[in-house]
């Protein structure tokens, strides 16, 4: 560990509430609403995104023809993280924030070059391939959105909030609120619950709400309520 770089970032004045990194960069989303961008490398914040001045300039684009730049119409939850969810790659910037939206971000010039417009509640998770974005929400749906034109591509719901959610080539999995995770096939189109919830008989008491989970190379890991880290084959 003597190699390796030891910083301590401090720029956010508020609480941090979502990090992604790739590579030498770090993005960091926080209840200051900003974003940040971090050089790994020498330990230093290189740009500041404000949340809310994006969200001005994109109230002052109304009366354009860029039908991206509409408005939800809705305050932020105060009981939810301002920023939600983030993820980077390369020059590209996607988060999910309380008032429900979902804008896209050019690190090179620092500017929003596209607003996602549809849920109704914050945004708590997302993520981006090549082709779709897929986020999840307190309004207790999974969108998939069409990175190529902005549009949703496709949409379901369950009967609770979304807290966590994840994709790979196959599946998207998510707790909402359950005993059990919500398996979405996307190859097929099946919806199916996988946990102990799932499999448990007769008066068997319930096991712990699910609060995270994560897919990767066939495996999912849960997270519950309770303290309890599941890891299931599927």
């Amino acid at each position: 560990m003597q190699d390796c770089p030891l910083f301590s970032l401090e720029a956010h004045v508020a609480e941090v509430t979502a990090l992604h990194f790739r590579g030498d960069t770090l993005v960091s989303g926080s209840a200051d609403k900003t974003l940040r961008q971090w050089d790994l490398e020498k330990g230093r914040c290189v740009q500041t995104l404000d949340v809310l001045w994006a969200a001005a300039q994109a109230s002052a684009s109304l009366n354009t023809n860029d039908s991206q730049w509409r408005q939800t119409g809705r305050p932020p939850d105060a009981s939810a993280d301002f920023v939600g969810a983030l993820q980077c790659f390369d020059a590209a910037l996607a988060c999910g924030t309380a008032d429900g939206m979902v804008r896209l971000w050019d690190l090179r010039s620092g500017q929003v070059h596209r607003s996602l417009v549809g849920h109704t509640g914050p945004v708590t998770s997302l993520q981006f391939d090549d082709v779709h974005l897929v986020t999840g929400s307190l309004d207790r749906s999974i969108r998939i959105w069409d990175l190529r034109t902005g549009s949703i591509y496709d949409a379901y719901a369950y009967d609770n909030p979304i807290t966590s959610m994840m994709f790979d080539t196959r599946r998207i999995v998510a707790a909402a609120g359950e005993d059990v995770v919500k398996v979405y096939d996307k190859t097929d189109g099946r919806h199916w619950d996988c946990g102990p919830g799932a499999i448990s008989e007769g008066n068997e008491a319930k096991s712990s709400t699910v609060e995270r989970v994560r897919i990767k190379d066939g495996y999912m890991v849960e997270g519950r309520k309770d303290g309890m880290v599941g890891i299931w084959s599927c």
